[in-house]
């Protein structure tokens, strides 16, 4: 988390209460900071997953998860706020004949086996993705080949008075990182150190650009075939 040390202390005060007494207003506010597209942006990472299995890390209120699940992927999702993941069960409640697990728990000790997943997702995650301890766990639980998909900042470039707002509002909260010029490197980083081959790209999305970041696993790509199952788990530890 990026600004000033004051404003720091402030988000994560304000993030804290978001994730969890005020879970429930969680989406309302991330329509507003996004000018209704949040969930639109988190979506574009939806074309980079393949295979069976993925862990989403962080997953909120469950959107994604949700929408993984009714594309027949056997979803998984961790996020450490209990709050939250009341949340994601009321909404995954609904879901039935596809496979999903949800933990309340943290991504530094992720209680999966090794060489599990095909890939593992996160979206506009704050400071625990590039922890070390997470990017242990991420690069122990994924398969040979197989890839973390993070889309960690976005870049209001819309004209309208309050997209240019929220532009403003990112840039001085220290949200968006594509104001600074090593942010591909500040993420990147802590993944090509453990032995992660990784890229990013921006992706263009209506009234802003999204900065994707792909880090894989090195070994051979194990290859299946999606399926549909017929298994419904609800987990809360």
């Amino acid at each position: 988390m990026k600004g000033p040390p004051l404003l720091q202390v402030v988000l994560r005060w304000f993030f804290h209460l978001l994730y969890n007494p005020f879970a429930w207003a969680y989406d309302l506010v991330a329509a507003v900071v996004s000018g209704g597209r949040w969930w639109d942006w988190a979506f574009c990472v939806l074309p980079y997953l393949e295979g069976q299995r993925v862990l989403e890390l962080g997953f909120g209120s469950g959107h994604l998860l949700k929408r993984m699940s009714e594309l027949g992927v056997t979803a998984y999702g961790i996020d450490a706020s209990y709050s939250m993941s009341r949340v994601c069960g009321r909404l995954m409640g609904g879901l039935v004949g596809v496979n999903w697990l949800v933990i309340n728990g943290y991504a530094q000790y992720l209680p999966f086996p090794s060489n599990h997943f095909h890939q593992v997702v996160a979206t506009f995650p704050t400071d625990f993705l590039w922890q070390p301890l997470t990017v242990q766990q991420i690069y122990r639980v994924l398969i040979p080949g197989g890839k973390l998909i993070a889309l960690p900042s976005v870049w209001i470039t819309g004209k309208r008075p309050y997209e240019r707002f929220l532009a403003w509002l990112y840039k001085f909260t220290g949200q968006s990182l594509f104001e600074e010029g090593h942010a591909e490197q500040y993420i990147t980083r802590p993944f090509a150190q453990v032995g992660f081959q990784v890229w990013v790209e921006r992706i263009r999305h209506k009234s802003g650009t999204l900065l994707l970041m792909q880090a894989q696993k090195p070994g051979p790509v194990e290859v299946q075939e999606m399926c549909g199952c017929t298994q419904h788990f609800y987990i809360l530890l």
